[in-house]
């Protein structure tokens, strides 16, 4: 429970492009395995993230 975050957090992660179709982004997480991602934008600064549960919300699933 002291343990940093560094200590867990994945490095060198799958990252979307925000100007990503919403379908390309879904395949590219279901392509990984994995259920969420960081958002970047050109300049690869975090805008947001991105989870499989916000497709299925927006009707893209």
């Amino acid at each position: 429970l002291n343990d940093s975050v560094t200590r867990a957090m994945t490095r060198n992660g799958v990252t979307l492009q925000a100007e990503s179709r919403a379908v390309e982004a879904k395949e590219r997480l279901m392509k990984h395995k994995i259920s969420a991602a960081p958002v970047v934008d050109e300049n690869g600064q975090l805008v947001g993230a991105i989870n499989l549960q916000n497709f299925y919300q927006a009707g893209i699933l």
